[in-house]
């Protein structure tokens, strides 16, 4: 069986091709296509129309979302397509004698990675629609947990000058209880404007020790009373916590709906991974979405 190696530069709004065999010699001049279905179907009819008796591998550089279109598109059709490390090809571009540095360029030497890669049959393709399907929703749920990281963080430097000592009484900032106070204290016409008896019920409500309780409920009662935060401040400060908590309340919803959607991909997959002890939905996710079929890697 012969090959011909596709390496393709992916960017926002296009692509260019290089198109080698075996022996490196090229097969189709470096060609650009644009980001649309029309030239991703010409880009197939091109390959087609040099693979008659050879099978294609194709490569592409990881763009981050630019790539993923075109990848997935091929894929789709029945192409091989390997995803590389940016590092990798950077590492093989400084080894050009020629350190030109264009997307054409670019084309070639992902081309030559992949022929590369198939003389060392060391071919590592993860075209299993399932774990690309897993690999999309792992990386969507850490996207959104990272949000969250950032809005925690707004929100504690936020709070850190309205009421300083608040972000002190909770060990986490956007536990039940905190939020449910903060949505309560900002809803009144005077800034946290909240009573010791409806700071009591929320704690009640959240199952918060009765030892330690009203110590919270003082602590909370001082930091919104002895605040120094300037007259000017307080408002748009106070709107930015109503936007942090929205924002909050949305991103929660998003990681929940991407939870309950890897949890029905896995146990659709059954995959032998989750009977590891300790291995979750989501860990499982990102594990088989990254490396995809283990039996792709050449063993010890």
């Amino acid at each position: 069986m012969c090959f011909i190696f596709v390496g393709i530069d992916v960017s926002k709004n296009k692509f260019d091709i290089c198109i080698k065999d075996e022996n490196g010699e090229k097969l189709l001049k470096a060609r650009t296509y644009q980001q649309k279905k029309r030239d991703m179907d010409r880009l197939i009819t091109d390959i087609r129309s040099l693979s008659d008796k050879c099978t294609p591998l194709l490569a592409m550089e990881s763009t981050g979302v630019y790539h993923r279109n075109l990848f997935h598109y091929l894929i789709d059709k029945g192409f091989k397509v390997r995803l590389y490390n940016p590092i990798e090809i950077c590492y093989l571009r400084q080894r050009r004698i020629r350190k030109t540095k264009t997307d054409k360029v670019d084309a070639e030497v992902i081309a030559d990675a992949v022929r590369l890669d198939h003389i060392e049959n060391n071919l590592k393709f993860n075209n299993d629609p399932d774990k690309l399907e897993l690999k999309e929703y792992a990386t969507s749920y850490h996207r959104i947990v990272e949000k969250i990281s950032v809005l925690k963080l707004e929100l504690r430097t936020a709070l850190s000058i309205l009421c300083p000592g608040y972000d002190e009484v909770f060990d986490n900032i956007t536990s039940a209880t905190s939020i449910q106070i903060l949505r309560k204290a900002i809803k009144h016409t005077k800034l946290f404007d909240i009573s010791e008896s409806e700071l009591e019920r929320i704690f009640v409500d959240n199952n918060n020790r009765k030892h330690t309780r009203q110590t919270k409920i003082n602590d909370v009662l001082e930091s919104f009373s002895n605040s120094t935060c300037p007259t000017h401040y307080k408002k748009p400060l106070v709107m930015n916590v109503k936007h942090i908590l929205g924002q909050y309340e949305i991103l929660l919803e998003q990681r929940k709906q991407v939870e309950k959607n890897i949890k029905r991909a896995i146990d659709r997959m059954k995959p032998y991974a989750m009977t590891i002890p300790g291995i979750g939905y989501v860990t499982g996710a990102t594990i088989l979405g990254m490396l995809g079929d283990i039996n792709r890697f050449d063993p010890l």
